[in-house]
């Protein structure tokens, strides 16, 4: 039994009932991604609203403040009633089933699409973009980043929960509570330089693989003759006659070529020493930053439990304290002056540590514009290149005719796989 409606409603064929979608115009479809945004936007400021008023000031508070206003019981029942009032508008405007699906979905919002959409700008978005506009030194730098992070995750929770903490007790604590963010901070910075020190002083690494294991890479990796044997044992090639096998065996080795020559051509390029020196060189400035921040939250802390740990002729603010560390790693004189000597103590640490991480940048700069590090990436291009070469020698003896003649002839037959693999060439060559 079949029966024909209109487009949107129910089409019953046999015992089964299908709900035909309808299509969207694009005027529609953009006033639906209008409306979705719209709706996104709202639900981000409410978490927002609701997340700051938890963990660190009511906005309430600020808002009547700024108009002389005191907070009271009456000021509560008006918002408690206006709140319920936007609801209950909303809900007659909308129905049942969309209100209770958008309560749904606010709840759901910091999960998706918000954190789904970060996670795909993180893992996709960004890297595609930086390869369109061909900037492989912060592709290179990015991407490593994203490998350290996944490579640390539980550390790098950890590190972030702490860091978390400490800003809220810096925001909360009274008195001698602030040894606790003190500690916290103190922590992280050690943890810091340990991570830096193991980079600096351990086998140097791109993307987490040592530079070590790279020179012992196999000269003799899987031979064409294996390539093509596991190609033609795929299940899926069982039904396509011996000409289509043929193509698909020219498109596959044509890719892995393509792909073999394109990571010679890039790895001096991309994986470089220039390359390297720039990505330790942010992580330098990073460690700077970070060290300047913790050590500024520290001094900050101690004056806050004791006034007389510092000669100040002003009330200071958190961000003095940080100008104050900032002239502490790069010494210069300040109108804050260390009086005790855990004050003075502080000071002298966090001197030692912006030279220790300006030895550690030396250190690096020497190990890679060493001999050794060059040699080890040119065997590898070189590895890469005879493997390329290799691989064309076996395309030429099973196919009877060069890569370069297979291109042209799939080209002009339109072969979808030759056209990207063109478009590719073109856009990793330029």
């Amino acid at each position: 039994m079949k029966e024909e409606v209109e487009k949107g409603k129910v089409v019953t064929t046999g015992n089964k009932s299908i709900r035909k979608k309808k299509k969207l115009s694009p005027e529609e479809k953009k006033k639906r991604l209008r409306r979705r945004r719209f709706k996104n936007t709202i639900f981000f400021f409410v978490w927002l609203y609701i997340l700051t008023s938890i963990f660190f000031t009511s906005i309430d508070s600020i808002i009547l403040s700024f108009f002389l206003i005191q907070l009271s019981l009456a000021y509560i029942l008006i918002k408690f009633l206006c709140i319920g009032m936007i609801f209950f508008l909303i809900w007659l405007k909308i129905g049942n089933l969309r209100f209770w699906k958008n309560i749904g979905l606010f709840f759901a919002y910091p999960f998706y699409p918000l954190a789904w959409k970060l996670i795909v700008r993180l893992i996709w978005k960004t890297p595609k973009r930086l390869i369109k506009k061909k900037r492989f030194v912060a592709l290179y730098y990015y991407l490593e980043t994203l490998v350290d992070f996944f490579y640390s995750f539980k550390r790098k929770i950890i590190s972030g929960l702490l860091f978390i903490l400490g800003i809220i007790l810096l925001v909360v604590s009274e008195g001698y509570l602030y040894l606790i963010p003190i500690f916290i901070f103190s922590l992280l910075q050690v943890a810091h330089l340990v991570k830096r020190f193991n980079q600096t002083f351990s086998p140097l690494k791109v993307f987490k693989i040592s530079l070590d294991d790279l020179e012992r890479v196999d000269t003799n990796p899987i031979s064409p003759e294996e390539l093509d044997k596991l190609h033609a044992d795929q299940k899926k090639h069982e039904k396509l006659s011996e000409e289509e096998k043929k193509i698909k065996g020219m498109e596959y080795f044509l890719i892995i070529n393509e792909l073999a020559e394109i990571i010679n051509l890039k790895i001096k390029e991309v994986i470089s020493r220039r390359v390297y020196m720039f990505s330790f060189l942010s992580k330098t400035i990073y460690s700077f930053l970070i060290a300047i921040f913790y050590f500024g939250s520290i001094n900050y802390c101690l004056y806050n439990i004791s006034p007389l740990h510092f000669k100040v002729d002003f009330i200071p603010s958190f961000f003095d304290f940080i100008y104050y560390t900032f002239f502490t790693i790069f010494p210069e004189g300040t109108d804050i002056e260390a009086l005790s000597d855990i004050a003075k103590l502080i000071r002298m640490i966090g001197a030692f540590v912006g030279i220790l991480i300006n030895l550690l940048l030396l250190t690096v700069f020497f190990a890679i514009t060493s001999d050794r590090f060059k040699k080890i990436f040119e065997r590898v291009s070189k590895m890469t290149d005879n493997y390329s070469k290799g691989i064309n020698v076996y395309f030429e003896r099973k196919f009877e005719k060069s890569p370069k003649e297979v291109i042209e002839h799939l080209s002009n037959l339109e072969n979808p796989t030759v056209k990207d693999l063109l478009q590719f060439r073109k856009f990793m060559k330029t």
